[in-house]
């Protein structure tokens, strides 16, 4: 099953390193054409739909991402499923607020798939992880999604990750918990696209060269995931992506965190019961290495030059 459109990227993890190869030739990441962010988009959806079937199953947050992923399916005139995830005691009614609002807004039918996700953390967490040697509790929760699809008779799910981005003169590519998804699609024998943003090198490409914060990033976490997550929206407004952007980042499990930290008085609760161990027993990123020759690098840095008209920077 296809993950990376042309066998762009190949991903190789080992003793907490985790390798990108970069399978593009200089030529070809020089011959993509700064001005058909549209046209990608499209071809982001149309180089996807041989390895979807006939049922395939759009898995939207309400994120910016999966905004940017379902309006790429809009402008494709592809006919899919929106499914949308809703955790038990309304555990991720943060997301599900924009989710709905944004298919409502375009008269977009969808459905929900509930999952009890406080059962699933606490019962079947440890047995499904060590099964499929994820890393993270929020991904196997998506993951545990995808299986439940698969059983509903979905031919394939798709999930919008994030394209390649350049920031601080450094280009950043997934962590071996956020691609957990192709070792986890090769298991259970089913077609899952997990970061739909990175499957089209031209699009993923060109819209990761729109976006880079510009200068000092500020103190502290949440100040950090503030200012990327201003300028990822400005990034996909200038890319003509209609997006409802969200008063800041949330990943969904901000609830669930604070419901373990209610129950406990500790506010690392979830980490320390269901993050930590996963990543001992699993492994998790300790480097990331993008594995390209100087030639791949002087182009895809001719790339980023190029596309500095169509930059918004704040």
């Amino acid at each position: 099953m296809i993950k990376f459109h042309d066998y762009w990227l190949q991903r190789n993890y080992a003793d907490g390193i985790l390798t990108w190869k970069l399978n593009l030739t200089p030529e070809q990441i020089k011959s993509i054409d700064i001005n058909s962010i549209y046209e990608y988009s499209i071809e982001a959806v149309t180089s996807l739909l041989p390895d979807l079937g006939d049922n395939p199953a759009i898995c939207f947050s309400g994120g910016i991402d999966s905004q940017v992923m379902l309006e790429c399916f809009l402008r494709a005139g592809v006919d899919v499923t929106i499914v949308i995830m809703r955790f038990s005691s309304g555990l991720n009614d943060r997301d599900i607020k924009t989710a709905v609002e944004y298919c409502e807004r375009r008269q977009l039918n969808y459905r929900f798939l509930d999952l009890n996700v406080t059962n699933f953390l606490e019962r079947e967490l440890p047995s499904f992880s060590d099964r499929y040697d994820v890393s993270s509790p929020q991904f196997a929760t998506h993951f545990k999604m995808f299986e439940i699809l698969k059983d509903s008779g979905f031919s394939s799910a798709i999930a919008a990750g994030n394209p390649v981005s350049k920031s601080l003169k450094k280009w950043y590519l997934p962590t071996k918990e956020a691609s957990d998804w192709i070792k986890f699609s090769d298991d259970i024998q089913w077609n899952i696209i997990g970061d739909f943003l990175l499957h089209n090198w031209r699009f993923s490409l060109l819209l990761g060269c729109l976006y880079e914060e510009s200068g000092e990033m500020p103190s502290g976490f949440q100040a950090i995931r503030d200012k990327v997550y201003k300028f990822k929206t400005i990034s996909y407004r200038s890319a003509d992506f209609d997006i409802i952007p969200q008063e800041t980042k949330f990943t969904g499990f901000e609830q669930v965190k604070e419901y373990y930290h209610k129950s406990t008085g500790d506010g690392w609760s979830f980490e320390k019961r269901f993050r930590f161990p996963l990543q001992i027993k699993n492994g998790s990123t300790e480097k990331i290495v993008l594995d390209a020759s100087d030639d791949q690098l002087s182009a895809l840095e001719s790339l980023y030059d190029r596309c500095a008209n169509l930059r918004n920077l704040v």
